[in-house]
């Protein structure tokens, strides 16, 4: 099971307390749930830019993708502890994973 990520873990600070509360009057609770649909509703609704929206949605979106690769890392290094046979793959692996971090 993957782990959800909070959008109150996520959203924090002012930049983002209008789209928090629009997500949470939304009974949304972690990032997954949202669509594309509710960035247009959002900025419909609070008259957002369709730029700052383009912006929120990057910063969403980077928050996904770097909690992917953080939850991929944490299985390659549990199979390349899990097993000397396979620890040659599972090591070529965890590298990839952190080449792949080290350029974002």
């Amino acid at each position: 099971m993957e782990n959800k990520i909070s959008l109150k873990d996520v959203l924090q600070g002012d930049k983002y307390q209008l789209f928090l509360e629009y997500c949470l009057n939304c009974n949304y609770c972690y990032l997954d749930e949202l669509t594309g649909v509710d960035y247009i509703a959002f900025g419909s609704k609070y008259g957002i830019t369709q730029a700052d929206i383009k912006k929120l949605k990057l910063d969403i979106s980077f928050v996904k993708n770097h909690n992917l690769l953080i939850n991929h890392t944490k299985k390659v290094e549990m199979a390349a502890t899990d097993s000397n046979i396979y620890g040659e793959i599972a090591e070529a692996s965890l590298n990839y994973f952190k080449d792949i971090k080290a350029l974002s």
